[in-house]
């Protein structure tokens, strides 16, 4: 799944526990899990392949890789400035946002940082990330995995926002 949705999720589940942050952010890392059990599409993250590049500065010669980087970056942005759009208020909800953003796309963090440190304890938060991955990946289908992931999006955050 890409970034915006976790990091939206992230975001409306840390809010709706706006007066427990710790329990928020460790909600929100949970809610990037069960988002991953529905069926949705992925970028292509074949470019950082390690075995091909031998260390994160050889990804700069990779224009694919580095398009890939821009791609992911936006991503991330554009679900961390809709989700301040749509749950900060003030400087505490703005807090709350953020921390809901980071616990919801922390495991994608990880998976990203495995590729040039496959030590513990990353090894294995990588290998407890893949269990919850959907096995009906719709790569194959990308507008379908996209409106599958909108969709899902929208309804999640209505939800949390009706029970505010």
């Amino acid at each position: 799944m890409i970034l915006t949705p976790h990091a939206i999720v992230g975001a409306a589940v840390a809010s709706a526990l706006s007066g427990h942050p710790v329990v928020g952010f460790a909600l929100a890392i949970a809610s990037h899990h069960v988002l991953d059990m529905i069926p949705h599409s992925h970028y292509e993250h074949h470019h950082f392949d390690l075995r091909v590049v031998d260390s994160l500065p050889a990804l700069s010669h990779n224009i694919r890789a580095v398009y890939q980087l821009f791609l992911i970056l936006f991503d991330f942005s554009i679900g961390t400035l809709l989700a301040i759009l749509v749950f900060a208020r003030d400087w505490h909800t703005l807090f709350i946002t953020l921390l809901g953003v980071a616990g919801g796309v922390l495991p994608d963090f990880f998976q990203f940082i495995y590729f040039s440190y496959k030590k513990e304890p990353v090894h294995s938060l990588v290998r407890f990330h893949s269990k919850f991955e959907t096995k009906n990946n719709l790569d194959h289908r990308p507008f379908l995995g996209a409106f599958i992931q909108t969709v899902t999006t929208i309804c999640i955050v209505l939800i949390f926002l009706s029970i505010k």
